[in-house]
């Protein structure tokens, strides 16, 4: 007599739910409403896509999609090593542009030399914490505001409007960045901007 086969199949295990985080520090209101200008400014140029006013932020890591069930693991190895830091702060002040203003590519408000050392130690730090844990690490690090992104090839009336806007604000200060905590953040994409939320938080001393 022939063995009866199984009435239904294994079942494939679920696929773990994954988020799309970065480790980041916020801006303060102050400091936002300081970009504001600059930014509507870079929205009369049809070229230029402007960073919405809520979504600045200085990012330290991009980690792209993580398991949701890594989380814990992750807060817990960046809690520490943050910890070890002392509160700083940075001076927003100035704008710049990666690709240079001959070939822009990324727009951003830079920071005063005053405390960039610092960030940087303190960003080298989770970077270690991070690639311990097996996520890959951006080698170059430049702190920095993103402004605006550069869609498609400029003509010569964008580029001369980038131009102008550039000599504007290329010296002017923004305003103090506190640097009190760290923070995981989640982006969520759809229709629109992206929304971002606040997963984990990291005090420095």
């Amino acid at each position: 007599m022939e063995k009866s086969r199984s009435a239904s199949a294994a079942t494939p295990e679920a696929e773990p739910e994954r988020w799309r985080l970065f480790v980041a520090i916020e801006l303060p209101d102050a400091l936002r409403q300081a970009l504001r200008e600059p930014l509507v400014e870079l929205a009369r140029i049809d070229e230029i896509r402007p960073s919405p006013i809520e979504q600045v932020h200085l990012t330290l890591h991009f980690l792209g999609h993580v398991d949701v069930d890594r989380i814990g693991g992750l807060a817990g190895a960046l809690k520490p090593v943050v910890a070890r830091h002392a509160a700083f702060s940075l001076e927003a002040r100035g704008v710049n542009a990666f690709g240079g203003m001959r070939r822009p590519r990324v727009l951003w408000a830079a920071f005063a030399d005053a405390g960039v050392a610092t960030v940087k130690s303190l960003r080298a730090d989770t970077a270690a914490a991070l690639a311990a844990l097996g996520f890959q690490v951006e080698p170059d690090f430049r702190p920095h505001l993103t402004l605006g992104r550069v869609r498609r090839p400029m003509p010569t009336a964008a580029r001369q409007a980038l131009r102008r806007w550039y000599e504007a604000w290329k010296d002017q200060a923004f305003g103090r960045l506190p640097v009190r905590r760290v923070d995981l953040m989640r982006s969520q994409l759809g229709g629109g901007p992206a929304r971002h939320s606040t997963v984990a938080r990291f005090e420095l001393q």
